[in-house]
C-alpha cells in the first residue's frame, strides 16, 4: 500500500513539473516572439498531461492493457478518452480565456481600448463610432488618445476634420491598423503627415483589424461619394488572409469578418456570420463591478460570453456543412487581384489617381505590380524599400527595435506594440510624398 502511495506521489510530482515546464516554455515564446500568443496549443498540452495523469492514476484500478484486448472495449475506451479530453480542454480553454478577459476588464495590464469607440456593423463586422473619444492603452507607458469625427474617421483630438460636407476630399487612405496608426497619435500617422505636407483635405479610412473585404466595401461607398484626386491603398500580405477567413484578429472573443466566397463562377463578399459580443463589453463598467469578484465575473460575464461564442461557432460550422458555397474562397491570389483591380478602376472612373502602398513584407509586396495590366493607371509607393534601406543603415539592424513601438517600464524600454512607430510612419509618408511631386 505504501509503495502504491509513493508511486502516486512521484507520478503526481512528475506531472506537476511537466505542467510547470510547459508554462515556462509558453511564457518564453510569448515574451520573445509575440504579445498575444494563442493559448490553444498551451491548453492542448495541459490537457494531454492531465489525461496522461488520469490514465496513470486509474491504471490497474479501472483499466489495464489486458482489459482492452477485445475490439469493442478498446473502441469504448478510446471514445471515453476523447470525450474526457474534449471536456478537460474546454475547461482549460474557458479558464484561460476568463483570466484574460477578467484581466483586460479589471486592470490596465493588458493593451486595449478604453472607452467605447467601436460598434457592431452588419456589413463591416464593426466600425468606428462617429464623434467618439477614447484611449488606446498599453501594459506600460502613456495611453494614446483616439478620436473619430462625425463621419467615423480618425482625426487628431484637437483638430477638426480636414474636410466638411462643402469641401472636396483630396485624398483617401484605405488600410488596416498600419494606416489607422495603432500605437501613435493621429498627427504622427502617415495619412496625417502626407495630407499636412501637401495641404490636402483627407480621410483616414484605415481601421484596426480590417482586411481587403472591408477596404473594398468602404471604397465602393467613399470613392463615388467624394471623388478624391488621390487614393492610397495599403498592400500587405495579411490583408487578403483576413478576407478569406470567417473571423478577424482578436484575443478576447470571436470577431466575424465579411469574407470572400466563390460560387463556382463569381467571387462575392459574404456578410459577417454573426455580431461579435466583444464590442458590447464596457471595460470601465466591468472594471467597477467585477475587479475584485472573479467568481461573479466568471458566472455573469465570462461563461455566458464564451458559451455564446461556442454556440455561434458551431452554428457557422453547421451552416457551411449544409451550404458549402458559404466556405471562404481558397484562391487568395485571385481574390487579391480582383479586389485591387476593382478598387483601381473605381478610382480611375471617378477621376482619381491610385497609389498602391507596398508595406509589410518586401518579398511579398514586390509582386504587387503583377496584379495590374500595363494600361491601368496606377502608381506604387515603395515603403518597404525605404524601410529596408533605413534598416541597413541603422546601428541596431533590428527590425523591431527600429520600427515598432517601445515604452519605458521604469527600468528599461520594452516592446509594447508591433505596429509602426512615429519614425516608421515618417518613412512611409516619404514613400507616398515621392509619388506626389
Amino acid at each position: 500500500m505504501k509503495i502504491k502511495i509513493k508511486g502516486i506521489i512521484v507520478f503526481s510530482i512528475i506531472c506537476f513539473f511537466l505542467i510547470v515546464f510547459a508554462r515556462i516554455i509558453f511564457h518564453f515564446i510569448a515574451s520573445h516572439f509575440y504579445f498575444y500568443v494563442n493559448e490553444n496549443l498551451y491548453h492542448f498540452i495541459l490537457t494531454l498531461i492531465t489525461i496522461f495523469y488520469l490514465l496513470g492514476l486509474t491504471y490497474g484500478r479501472i483499466w489495464t492493457f489486458n482489459s482492452l484486448k477485445k475490439k469493442r472495449k478498446k473502441i469504448i475506451f478510446i471514445l471515453i478518452c476523447i470525450i474526457i479530453f474534449l471536456f478537460v480542454f474546454l475547461l482549460f480553454d474557458i479558464k484561460g480565456k476568463t483570466n484574460l478577459l477578467h484581466e483586460y476588464c479589471s486592470t490596465e495590464n493588458l493593451g486595449g481600448t478604453k472607452g467605447k469607440v467601436f460598434e457592431i456593423d452588419d456589413k463591416l463586422g464593426y466600425r468606428p463610432i462617429a464623434n467618439s473619444f477614447g484611449f488606446q492603452t498599453f501594459p506600460v507607458g502613456e495611453d494614446i488618445p483616439i478620436h473619430f469625427d462625425e463621419n467615423g474617421f480618425r482625426t487628431p483630438v484637437n483638430d477638426e476634420s480636414r474636410f466638411s460636407k462643402n469641401q472636396k476630399v483630396d485624398i483617401i487612405f484605405f488600410g488596416c491598423s498600419f494606416t489607422y496608426g495603432s500605437g501613435c497619435y493621429a498627427e504622427e500617422t502617415f495619412p496625417y503627415i502626407v495630407a499636412s505636407r501637401k495641404e490636402l483635405n483627407y480621410i483616414n479610412a484605415g481601421v484596426p483589424g480590417y482586411g481587403l473585404s472591408q477596404m473594398l466595401i468602404l471604397a465602393r461607398r467613399l470613392i463615388p461619394k467624394y471623388k478624391p484626386k488621390i487614393v492610397i491603398i495599403q498592400y500587405s500580405p495579411w490583408l487578403i488572409g483576413r478576407s478569406t477567413d470567417i473571423y478577424g484578429p482578436s484575443f478576447l472573443g470571436l470577431v466575424p469578418n465579411p469574407y470572400f466566397t466563390f460560387n463556382g463562377k463569381n467571387y462575392n463578399i459574404q456578410d459577417p456570420a454573426f455580431n461579435a459580443q466583444v464590442f458590447a463589453l464596457d471595460r470601465e463598467v466591468l472594471k467597477r463591478k467585477y475587479a475584485n469578484n472573479y467568481i461573479a465575473f466568471f458566472i455573469n460575464v465570462a461563461l455566458p460570453f464564451y458559451i455564446s461564442d461556442f454556440i455561434n461557432y458551431f452554428k457557422v460550422k453547421v451552416k457551411i456543412l449544409l451550404s458549402p458555397k458559404l466556405m471562404p474562397a481558397k484562391n487568395q491570389k485571385q481574390v487579391e487581384k480582383l479586389v485591387y483591380i476593382e478598387m483601381v478602376k473605381l478610382i480611375n472612373d471617378n477621376g482619381g489617381k491610385a497609389i498602391i502602398l507596398n508595406l509589410g513584407d518586401k518579398a511579398y509586396t514586390a509582386k504587387s505590380k503583377n496584379l495590374f495590366e500595363k494600361n491601368m493607371q496606377v502608381d506604387f509607393a515603395e515603403a518597404d524599400s525605404l524601410l529596408d534601406n533605413y534598416l541597413s543603415r541603422s546601428a541596431s539592424k533590428n527590425f523591431r527595435k527600429e520600427f515598432c513601438i517601445w515604452k519605458f517600464n521604469g527600468k528599461d524600454s520594452v516592446l509594447v506594440d508591433p505596429h509602426p512607430n512615429p519614425n516608421t510612419h515618417e518613412i512611409i509618408a516619404t514613400s507616398i510624398l515621392l509619388k506626389l511631386k
